[in-house]
């Protein structure tokens, strides 16, 4: 009996295009829910914030293309040993269209690297299938988007940001020649900051890896919609508006946590509270600094050599 079935057959049939519900279970009560929402992929119970969409058609299509093999057991005493039983399991994944369950999967101990015990709802036959309990992780920040506070980097036009304002400004050259001699225009763009003195001029490469930081931010966790004291962003550390070109306006403001060993970001485009980790939040503290992103004139003069010395000397 336990020899069955061809060994390349789906451990379960169903049409993964169909799929617009994700369940997944552990063994200590702990659940995710996945769901898709006008096409994108959301968590409903943290207010259908936005889903890593990658990561989710990732692990249905993992799901649908697993091969059940020859089974491995199937005796009732086995179900609990290989944890793949309906009441004890590492993971238990059902897949919904329309509140409709279409396929459900228990998966259990691990027999090698890459393989874990595994069987579907309605057979006792226990087979060691290509999956990781990894790839169907249970904590929010492992499914959440962490891309939704970035943008395009070219597309920021103006930053404000420690009493500074940065505008991207363009220099048109025309001194651009092909290998087939056809001259074009080559458009470089550099940024300028006011206030600044005569004296002074912005630091391009720093200001570039500033805008970097601001444009790449990414967020670790969610913090939920309602403000803590432990936040401390009643008195911020660092406030900026990003301005595209577009002339979309976002505000945000960063301080460190209280009592945790992160950083906390309010976005004005968003009701959630995020955290950030603290090498991230320090680094983009650092730098924000005018002296990095300002620097004296007379700093650049390169240093006078000997007969120069010499000559300016009385």
């Amino acid at each position: 009996d336990l020899t069955v079935g061809r060994p390349e057959t789906p451990l379960v049939v169903f049409d993964k295009d169909e799929i617009d519900s994700v369940m997944i279970h552990g063994h200590d009560g702990q659940s995710i829910h996945l769901a898709k929402k006008e096409g994108k992929w959301t968590l409903p119970d943290k207010g259908s914030f936005p889903a890593d969409q990658f990561k989710v058609e990732n692990l249905v299509s993992r799901l649908h293309g697993l091969k059940h093999g020859f089974p491995v057991t199937q005796t009732a005493g086995a179900l609990t040993r290989f944890k793949v039983a309906n009441d004890e399991y590492e993971r238990k994944i059902v897949l919904l269209r329309d509140e409709s369950e279409l396929a459900q999967f228990y998966f259990g101990s691990s027999p090698t690297m890459r393989q874990v015990h595994a069987r579907s709802a309605g057979s006792d036959l226990i087979y060691s299938v290509k999956f990781s309990i990894h790839d169907a992780k249970l904590k929010v920040e492992d499914w959440i988007n962490k891309d939704v506070l970035t943008f395009p980097e070219k597309e920021i036009q103006k930053l404000e940001i420690s009493g500074l304002v940065l505008t991207r400004d363009k220099l048109t050259t025309t001194n651009k020649t092909d290998v087939d001699g056809k001259k074009s225009t080559e458009e470089t763009k550099l940024w300028l900051i006011n206030p600044l003195s005569p004296d002074q001029e912005p630091n391009q490469e720093a200001i570039g890896k500033l805008v970097r930081n601001i444009a790449q931010l990414r967020i670790s966790d969610l913090l939920g919609e309602t403000e803590q004291e432990a936040f401390n962003l009643g008195q911020p550390e660092l406030e900026w508006t990003v301005t595209t070109e577009k002339g979309e306006k976002t505000s945000f403001k960063m301080s460190k946590h209280r009592k945790e060993d992160y950083f906390v970001v309010k976005s004005s485009s968003r009701n959630t509270y995020f955290k950030i980790p603290s090498y991230t939040g320090n680094q983009l503290k650092k730098s924000t600094e005018k002296e990095t992103i300002i620097i004296s004139k007379a700093e650049k003069q390169p240093p006078l050599s000997e007969p120069e010395k010499k000559q300016n000397t009385p």
